[in-house]
């Protein structure tokens, strides 16, 4: 039938026959056309990959030399070759260059574009280009400014020290962070998900150095900017020295010994005073001549009015700001600010210098620094007078080696930055904007504000004695649970041990409990190295005390608040040889959108080793 019914015609017959029918000859035109199409795309896609692959693996070979070199740069400048440094950077600077030609051009951006197979070049180009900015840029910053500060040169003399290398390279490391942090948020946003593991291993070296060299160039920004102003660049600058005793404890690490005044004049460091804390014990107060606000006084009360109780809190800028009032109101003289030391610090600058030879002919060195004045001296001095002076004699002598330009600068800084990392070494200024900045760093000893999970421990003698010598102390901090709605159970354990010999025969002065009513003759009791203490136990912002207990019992804790941050304090008796464990369980509200849920935490600096652990695991955040 035709296409309207009727009878089909042989041309329609053979138009249906020739649509019906397979083709059994050579391909037609149309589809040679198609075929020879796909190949070219086919055979472009094969040829491209693999030219791409290949420019990618000598762009990965270029950055891995490159990273060689800037090792071999660091490497060079802790030696003080500056040439050698800057050659090496200089060839770190090719290697990128190259890895970064090798990772453009038309075919490389369209391999780019592919979806999901684009990611992989995608990831290698974003790398190289990164790696390029990077040694140009902040690495080339970092070089110049590790030149001027190099620690053999920066120290002019034995106490002087070189400020305008600080302020020459003040502005290098400030540009070097801020390069830093625009690499550091570029690779963040790299999606690496399809990509080869050895891309995404590249990738995860590269954002973890990124992590760790941040943080280090802000706080030497920070330093560089700071040091000459606060080493008298501009003015001479004095500051009121508190020497603290670890063996008697208090929120910053222990009670005022001794004291000072450090000068600054233009880099040169000199010790105008140093004298037992007992001249000043005639000048006192009834309450705390600065007011610190209702939590402050509902926590600690007239107690600070004092000063070997003006730091019970752990927040250094509290105690620095009584002593320095407290300096002003007893001598007429106002400080620029307050430096804090222990023991503990001078060991690590002693280990640097060499030890010291007293007038009698003791040798005090980095081994016995800390348990002859600390512990032993109380066993040879029995008069508080004449314990005193010696102790003076020890702390000059000490001043006097550290500032004599003796020992490695470069292990000097270190010794500094593992005091400081410990919070044995503290600062405070009196100057607003410098106090800002040094509030963000580990000198600063400050309490944080703000949502971020925290955990904190401050071991306060509630004895008057000096039994904390025998001190060992843990904190650890877990998340236990999260809830839907992103709050969070935790747990804050606090382990106290106590390693004075059960049964030891200790000098009066050391064991005595003033805590306790006075025994027969009216002389304080001894209770043979039993330690009591008050552990002091911050937590997050928001925090709840859903429970506490005290090796398994249930305890009671008084509860307060210093700087948005609840504080949970018990009374804790330690037995000689014995060890406590103290256990407060928490409930946490959500983190606000954004937070990093990485815990900050600190400990009371003691004469003992302490342990520190914190999960860094955290709960889904809420918008």
């Amino acid at each position: 039938m035709g296409k309207h019914g009727g009878p089909t015609t042989p041309d329609e017959e053979a138009a249906a026959a020739s649509e019906d029918a397979e083709p059994t000859g050579p391909p037609s035109r149309r589809r040679r056309t198609v075929l020879l199409a796909v190949g070219v795309v086919v055979g472009a896609v094969v040829v491209a990959g693999g030219w791409v692959a290949w420019r990618g693996q000598q762009a990965a070979s270029a950055l891995t030399a490159a990273q060689g070199e800037l090792a071999y740069a660091r490497d060079a400048l802790q030696t003080g070759d500056v040439t050698a440094a800057r050659s090496h950077l200089t060839q770190a600077q090719r290697e990128t260059s190259d890895a970064r030609r090798l990772t453009s051009g038309p075919v490389f951006g369209a391999a780019r574009l592919v979806p999901l197979l684009g990611q992989t070049p995608r990831a290698v180009a974003t790398v190289s280009v990164v790696a390029d900015d990077l040694t140009h840029g902040p690495m080339a910053d970092l070089v110049e400014a590790g030149i001027a500060l190099d620690p053999r040169t920066l120290r002019v003399s034995g106490n002087r020290v070189d400020v305008e290398a600080f302020a020459r390279a003040a502005p290098a490391l400030a540009s070097a962070e801020q390069g830093l942090r625009a690499a550091q948020s570029e690779i963040a946003t790299l999606d690496v998900s399809a990509t080869p593991m050895s891309v995404q291993d590249a990738v995860s070296r590269l954002q973890q150095e990124l992590d760790g060299l941040v943080p280090t160039t802000a706080a030497a920004a920070k330093a560089a900017a700071l040091v000459p102003p606060m080493l008298g660049a501009d003015r001479p600058r004095e500051y009121f020295l508190a020497l603290q005793s670890n063996n008697e404890a208090r929120g910053t690490g222990g009670f005022l010994g001794a004291f000072g005044v450090v000068r600054f004049d233009n880099g040169k460091v000199t010790i105008e005073r140093l004298a037992a804390r007992s001249v000043l014990d005639r000048y006192t107060w009834k309450t705390p001549p600065v007011d610190f606000g209702p939590d402050y006084q509902a926590l600690y009360g007239d107690q600070p009015a004092s000063w070997t109780s003006a730091n019970l809190s752990p927040h250094y800028p509290y105690a620095a700001q009584l002593w320095r009032r407290m300096y002003a109101q007893s001598t007429g003289t106002t400080v620029d600010g307050v430096i804090t030391v222990d023991p503990v610090a001078l060991s690590y600058l002693l280990a640097v210098t060499g030890p010291v030879v007293l007038p009698d002919g003791r040798v005090i060195d980095s081994k016995n620094l800390v348990p002859f004045t600390e512990n032993e001296i109380y066993g040879v001095i029995s008069d508080d007078a004449k314990r005193d002076e010696y102790l003076q004699t020890i702390a000059k002598a000490a001043f006097k080696k550290i500032l004599s330009g003796e020992g490695s600068p470069r292990r000097l800084l270190d010794a500094l930055g593992r005091a400081a990392g410990e919070r044995r070494l503290l600062l405070w200024s009196a100057d607003p904007s410098e106090e800002r900045v040094l509030a963000t760093t580990s000198v600063g000893g400050v309490i944080p504000t703000g949502p971020q999970p925290f955990a904190g421990l401050a071991v306060i003698n509630a004895a008057g004695n000096k039994l904390d010598y025998y001190l060992r102390q843990s904190l650890d901090y877990r998340l236990e649970s999260c809830s839907a709605d992103g709050s969070r159970a935790t747990s804050l354990t606090v382990t106290l041990r106590n390693t004075a010999r059960p049964g030891a025969d200790l000098p009066a002065y050391v064991d005595s409990r003033l805590d306790l009513p006075y025994g027969p003759g009216g002389l304080p009791q001894q209770r043979g190295g039993d330690q009591f203490v008050y552990a002091q136990v911050y937590g997050s912002q928001g925090a709840l005390l859903d429970s506490a207990s005290l090796d398994g019992r249930p305890v009671d804790v008084a509860v307060g608040t210093e700087r948005g941050k609840p504080v949970f304090r018990v009374p804790v008796t330690i037995p000689a040889g014995g060890e406590v464990t103290l256990v407060l369980r928490l409930a946490e509200p959500a983190l606000p959108s954004g937070t990093d849920p990485t815990p900050l935490t600190f400990v009371t600096p003691l004469v003992q080793p302490t342990s520190v652990t914190a999960d860094a695991q955290g709960c889904p955040s809420q918008g």
